[in-house]
């Protein structure tokens, strides 16, 4: 059974579940026996458990995995920028990738610490740290440190043990109740028993257990990719060999629709190991961000029929004389439909006629099927139409939208020759590509003359707080100022996709102190 059939037993799998096959007497006399109602449930439920069972013995015994209070390990490797990259088509940017890890899950206590750049200077990651049912985020380049939201904890355990085949493997067992086998399937040419099982937040997961080692081999997910919806994103293990009776791996790797998005060599794997308390501690030196309060939903009046469409994650909304524009298409924040539904409610006679993209990141340009399928027009560069009309013919059945439906083709307005301007005499709006930018090759930005304002992209990125930190203006910061001053623009404003809004002269002032070295 290849993935594509183990994807299509899991459906099988649930329908069977749902709905059991009854013996043709059965049906006549209208009885089926409990044996008989059960029999395809509990058959698989029973052998994947058993094949979980011989995992774990496989991986060490439960007995040792209970015994080993703290594992840690430390990788180094690369992570590959999808969809995220200068390029819009692949090969994907290759960024240096480290990461450390400490769990304690008997005493709930986590330690963990990555550090993941992306083009143009951005740099993810920093030090999370679990004890007690709390958690903080410390920041090394900003040094702060930010509570983390109890809620999302939960969460962020799985992210930590995803990456230990034996937690894994322990986290299934413990939720027995929703084992499921799903059959047999070759992976790298060997035979694997294929069963799933559902994480407390509902995430299922299939393991591929290696049917003469019984070892881990990988998992799988189905996950939604924001440009071509329904994709396999698959976790391999390889290189096992035994630390303190555990067998652990020496490698893994990460694909998404076969694509590969991170690969991690394990440099140290420990077993009872524990930290210092002090490592538990928030660091010295580093100030305290309150928790943040909820990002609220509103629309911001920045001009006569200009709107900031706020949730997390902007727009910009335009309004012209019988149509609307709209500027950036997020798949965060409210989403496009909820936005579409308030443009219609604030411009009930005015369609949305075009939707600007400001470059083709997933997180920017992941909203734009919404508007696709709303008939409205995308305003991007030439080079990106592969990547929109592959996102508009793209099947998403794990998150359905409009465009699911209504199948509507990608339209496109290009800018060429670095502008492109839409205006009714009253409203006017130049879009202008500043590109290349070191974070995307062609990057546009909305200038709105009348108003001095320029509406940008991870350009400038304000943390919630509206204060300035020492990352917030990096490679990509310095291109778009300069850019602007290049061009010669009159801006008084800069609005922003991430984060809040700031002033010309606040930027100008945090550009120089950059550049002084303060």
């Amino acid at each position: 059974m290849n993935r594509t059939c183990a994807v299509v037993a899991v459906v099988l799998l649930l329908f069977v579940s749902v709905c059991p096959r009854v013996p043709a007497q059965g049906r006549r006399a209208g009885r089926v026996s409990a044996a008989e109602a059960g029999a395809g449930s509990e058959q698989s439920y029973r052998r994947a458990l058993a094949a979980v069972e011989a995992a774990i013995e496989a991986h060490g015994g439960l007995a040792a995995m209970r015994a080993a209070e703290g594992v840690s390990f430390k990788g180094s490797g690369h992570s590959f920028a999808r969809n995220q990259s200068v390029g819009v088509e692949p090969p994907f940017d290759r960024m240096e990738h480290e990461e450390s890890l400490y769990a304690d899950v008997r005493r709930g206590r986590y330690i963990f610490e990555n550090r993941d750049p992306l083009p143009g200077g951005f740099v993810f990651g920093g030090r999370a740290v679990i004890t007690g049912g709390q958690g903080f985020f410390a920041n090394p380049r900003d040094k702060t440190v930010a509570p983390m939201n109890p809620a999302n904890l939960p969460a962020n355990i799985l992210n930590y043990v995803r990456r230990v085949p034996h937690l894994i493997l322990v986290q299934a067992r413990e939720r027995a109740q929703t084992l499921r086998h799903l059959g047999t399937a070759a992976f790298e040419g060997r035979p694997h028993q294929v069963v799933t099982f559902a994480t407390a937040n509902g995430l299922q997961v299939a393991l591929f257990l290696d049917a003469r080692t019984r070892l881990l081999s990988k998992y799988e997910q189905m996950v939604t990719d924001p440009q071509t919806g329904d994709a396999v994103q698959e976790t391999i293990f390889r290189g096992y060999r035994t630390v303190s009776g555990l067998r652990v791996p020496s490698s893994r790797v990460t694909t998404r629709g076969g694509e590969v998005i991170e690969e991690v060599t394990y440099t140290e794997f420990l077993v009872n190991t524990s930290p210092p308390d002090a490592a538990f501690a928030k660091p010295d030196g580093y100030a305290d961000i309150p928790t943040p309060a909820p990002l609220p939903t509103r629309e911001t009046k920045l001009g006569d029929g200009v709107y900031l469409f706020e949730s997390g994650v902007n727009s910009l909304v335009v309004e012209f004389a019988d149509h609307v524009l709209v500027v950036e298409p997020p798949v965060g924040g409210r989403g496009p439909k909820a936005t579409i539904n308030k443009v219609r409610e604030m411009f009930p006679s005015k369609p949305i006629r075009y939707v600007v993209v400001t470059h083709h990141h997933d997180d920017h340009a992941g909203g734009a099927r919404g508007y696709i399928a709303e008939g409205a027009a995308l305003v991007t560069t030439p080079s990106n139409r592969r990547y929109f009309e592959r996102m508009a013919a793209g099947r998403f059945t794990l998150a359905p939208d409009d465009q699911s439906e209504r199948r509507r083709p990608a339209r496109f307005e290009f800018v060429e020759g670095g502008r492109r301007v839409f205006t009714d005499g009253r409203q006017t709006v130049e879009v202008i590509d500043i590109g290349p930018s070191p974070h995307a090759r062609e990057m546009l930005v909305a200038y709105l003359p009348k108003e001095k304002l320029v509406f940008q992209g991870d350009l400038v990125n304000l943390p919630a707080t509206g204060r300035w930190m020492p990352s917030t203006v990096n490679d990509t910061t310095l291109h778009f100022y300069d850019s602007i001053r290049r061009l010669g623009l009159d801006v008084e404003r800069v609005a922003s996709v991430h984060g809040p809004s700031t002033t010309w002269g606040d930027l100008r002032e945090a550009v120089e102190k950059k550049r002084a070295g303060r």
